[in-house]
C-alpha cells in the first residue's frame, strides 16, 4: 500500500526475428508488459498492410460465419507482416471463389427456412382467431393487394390510409398484421410499417384457402427444407474444409492483432528488439514467462531512454481500489503526484454518510451494493457508503426516518445544527489539512522541497493560524500573520536583485487568491451539515405525513413510500455533492494528473466463430 502510483521500468529484449510470435504471444499473456517501439514506421509497408487488412476486414464481414476456428499462428519466420498477410490472404481467397456459390445457395435456403417458420406462426393463429381466403390473399389481382408484416416490439402507430382494411393475428412469435385493399394505399401503408422496422412475411402462391390446409402445407415444406439444409450443410462442410484455412486464418487473426498493438520495432532480418514497459515489481514474472517457452533472448532492464515517460498504475489493496474512480476523473497521476484512493475509502464515506445519516436507509444501500456491485463495479461504493450511514444514522438515532426508535449516540442534527454544522467544518478544515501535507509530500518526491518551502511553506502557518483563531483569537492571528510574512518575503529574496518588486507583487496576488481558495474550500464543507439538516427535516416531514394519515396501513404505505423516496433523491444528489468535494476541495491541492496510464498488452484471443455455430 502506497500513497504514490506505481511506476513501470524500462525494458529492452533481443530475440531471433523466427521467435518475435513466440514472444509476443508470451509477452501478451504475462499482463505485465507495455510495449512502446523505438523504430520508425515505414510509409509503405504500412500502407501495404493496412490495405490487406482492410480486404481480410471485408471477408470477414462477409464470411466469418461460415469459417471454421483459426488455428494458432505458425513461426513468423523473415518475412515482413504485409509479405505474410499477402499469403495468409490467397487461401481465403481461393476458399471464397470456391464456396461463395454454395455459400449463396445455402443463405437462400436459410432466409426461405425463415420466412417458412413466420408463415407458419401466421397460420397457426389464422386456426384459432380466424382470417380471409388465403388463396385470393396471395393472388389479388391487379388492382388489388394483400400484404403480411411482423410487427416490431413496441412499433410505434402506423396512419392507415383510407382503402386499407387490417386482420390482425396474435402468435408466440409475435403481431402479425395483414393490410387488404387497393395496391397503393396497401404499398404505402405497408412502407410505414417497414419505416417501423416491421419484417415482410411473404404469402406464396400456393397457399390452399383454408388456414389449416395451409399451415399442413407449409409444415410439410418446411420439414422438407430442413432435410435438404442439413444434407448440403453437411456437403458444404465437407467440401469446405480446406487444409490450409486455419491455419490462414489464424495467421490473419494474428497479424490483425499485431497491426493493432505492437508499435515499429527495431532489427534486422534475423534479429528483432523489443522495447517496452514492464509493471514494477514484475520483472521476475517477465523473466520467468520467456524461460517457460524456453526461447532465447537478451533481457536487459536499463534506464529509459531520454525524453521518455513512465506510466504508471495505482497501486491499492483491494478494498481502496473502489476509490479509484475519483482520482482517474482527473486523470492518472504521475509518478511523483499522490495517489489519494487509501484516503478516499475513509474520506468519501465519512462525507457521504454524514449528509445521509440513517440506520435503515443506510442498509438499504449496503444490501444494494452487496447485490448488484457484480453487475455494476461502480456501485461497490455503495458498501462503505451504507456502512457509514448506518454509523451516522446511529450518531443521530434515526431509523427510517423516525427518530424514536433508537436514541441519537450524538446529536439529533435538526435539535442542535450548530453542533451538526461546526462538524461539518471541523471536516472540511481535516480534508484541506491533509490535501496540504499531499502537495508538500507530492513536491518532495519531484525534488521541488525547496521551491516548495520557498513559494508554499508558509502556507502551513497561515492556515493553521486561520483555523486556531476561531479558539485563540490573538494566537492564531500572529501565526496565520507569520505565514503571510513568509509566503511574501521567501519568494521575493529568492529572486533576482533588479526583480524583487516584481517577484514582491506575485507573491502578494498569490497570498491573496490561496487564502481567498482555502477560505473557500474550507466554508464549502459547511454544506455537509446543511445537507444532514436538509435530510432530517426531509425525514421529519415523511414522519409527519405519515402520522397525520387515518389508519395503520396507510402510514406505513407513505412511511415506505417516503423512504424510497429520500433514498432515489438524496442518496443521488449526496453521491455528487461527495464527488464535488472530493474534486474540488481536496484534489486541488495536489493532483494534477499529469501521468499516462499503464496498458498491458492485450492477449492474442482466437476471434474466429467456431464452425457452424451461426447456422
Amino acid at each position: 500500500m502506497s500513497l504514490r502510483p506505481r511506476s513501470a521500468r524500462w525494458f529492452e529484449l533481443l530475440v531471433a526475428q523466427a521467435d518475435l510470435d513466440a514472444v509476443l504471444a508470451q509477452l501478451a499473456a504475462s499482463g505485465v508488459v507495455q510495449l512502446e517501439g523505438q523504430g520508425v514506421a515505414v510509409p509503405g509497408v504500412a500502407t501495404q498492410l493496412a490495405r490487406s487488412l482492410d480486404e481480410f476486414a471485408e471477408l470477414t464481414r462477409r464470411y466469418a460465419q461460415w469459417w471454421p476456428p483459426a488455428d494458432a499462428a505458425p513461426a513468423a519466420g523473415t518475412a515482413t507482416p504485409p509479405e505474410r498477410m499477402q499469403r495468409a490472404l490467397a487461401p481465403l481467397r481461393a476458399w471464397a471463389l470456391q464456396m461463395g456459390p454454395r455459400i449463396a445457395a445455402l443463405e437462400a435456403l436459410l432466409a426461405e427456412q425463415r420466412e417458412l417458420g413466420l408463415l407458419c406462426a401466421f397460420l397457426e393463429g389464422c386456426r384459432t382467431q380466424g382470417s380471409p381466403r388465403l388463396d385470393w390473399l396471395a393472388r389479388p389481382g391487379a388492382a388489388l393487394d394483400a400484404q403480411l408484416h411482423l410487427l416490431a416490439a413496441a412499433a410505434p402507430p402506423v396512419d392507415v390510409p383510407a382503402g386499407v382494411m387490417l386482420h390482425a393475428v396474435e402468435s408466440p412469435a409475435g403481431r402479425f398484421l395483414l393490410a387488404v385493399g387497393e395496391r397503393a394505399a396497401v404499398t404505402r401503408f405497408a412502407d410505414g410499417l417497414r419505416a417501423a422496422r416491421a419484417l415482410p412475411v411473404a404469402l406464396p402462391a400456393w397457399l390452399p384457402a383454408a388456414p389449416e390446409a395451409a399451415l399442413a402445407v407449409a409444415q410439410q415444406r418446411a420439414a422438407r427444407l430442413a432435410e435438404r439444409l442439413a444434407r448440403d450443410d453437411a456437403e458444404f462442410r465437407a467440401q469446405g474444409a480446406s487444409p490450409g484455412l486455419r491455419e490462414a486464418l489464424g495467421e490473419c487473426r494474428y497479424l490483425e492483432w499485431f497491426a493493432a498493438h505492437v508499435p515499429p520495432l527495431q532489427g534486422t532480418r534475423s534479429f528483432s528488439w523489443v522495447t517496452g514497459w514492464v509493471r514494477g515489481g514484475a520483472e521476475d514474472r517477465l523473466q520467468a514467462a520467456l524461460r517457460e517457452r524456453g526461447i532465447a533472448h537478451a533481457l536487459a532492464f536499463p534506464a529509459m531512454p531520454a525524453g521518455r515517460t513512465a506510466p504508471t498504475e495505482l497501486s491499492n489493496p483491494r478494498w481502496a481500489r473502489p476509490f479509484e474512480f475519483f482520482v482517474r476523473l482527473l486523470g492518472t497521476p504521475g509518478a511523483r503526484e499522490a495517489d489519494p484512493s487509501v484516503l478516499l475509502a475513509l474520506l468519501a464515506p465519512l462525507t457521504f454518510g454524514f449528509m445521509f445519516g440513517d440506520v435503515g436507509q443506510g442498509a438499504v444501500l449496503l444490501a444494494l451494493g452487496l447485490g448488484l456491485r457484480g453487475r455494476l463495479p461502480q456501485l461497490a461504493l455503495l458498501v462503505p457508503g451504507g456502512i457509514a450511514s448506518i454509523f451516522f444514522g446511529i450518531l443521530f438515532g434515526s431509523v427510517f426516518a423516525r427518530e424514536d426508535l433508537i436514541a441519537a449516540a450524538w446529536v439529533h442534527p435538526l435539535a442542535e445544527p450548530l453542533a451538526v454544522l461546526g462538524a461539518a467544518l471541523a471536516l472540511g478544515v481535516a480534508v484541506v489539512s491533509l490535501g496540504l501535507a499531499l502537495e508538500a509530500a507530492s513536491q518532495s518526491w519531484s525534488g521541488a522541497a525547496r521551491h516548495w518551502l520557498v513559494h508554499r511553506g508558509g502556507t502551513v502557518l497561515l492556515y493553521g493560524g486561520g483555523v486556531a483563531a476561531a479558539w485563540r483569537p490573538a494566537a492564531g492571528v500572529g501565526v496565520a500573520a507569520i505565514g503571510a510574512v513568509l509566503l511574501l518575503a521567501l519568494p521575493t529574496l529568492a529572486a533576482a536583485r533588479h526583480g524583487r518588486m516584481a517577484a514582491f507583487g506575485a507573491a502578494a496576488g498569490e497570498l491573496a487568491e490561496l487564502s481567498l481558495q482555502l477560505a473557500v474550500n474550507t466554508v464549502s464543507f459547511l454544506r455537509v451539515g446543511a445537507f444532514a439538516l436538509a435530510h432530517a427535516g426531509l425525514s421529519v416531514a415523511v414522519v409527519a405525513l405519515a402520522g397525520a394519515s387515518a389508519t395503520g396501513p396507510v402510514e406505513i404505505l407513505i412511511l415506505a413510500v417516503g423512504n424510497l423516496f429520500i433514498i432515489a433523491l438524496e442518496a443521488l444528489v449526496v453521491g455528487i455533492q461527495t464527488t464535488r468535494l472530493m474534486l474540488f476541495e481536496f484534489f486541488i491541492r495536489f493532483l494534477r494528473g499529469t501521468g499516462r496510464r499503464f496498458s498491458a498488452l492485450p492477449p492474442l484471443l482466437q476471434t474466429a466463430t467456431p464452425e457452424g455455430e451461426s447456422r
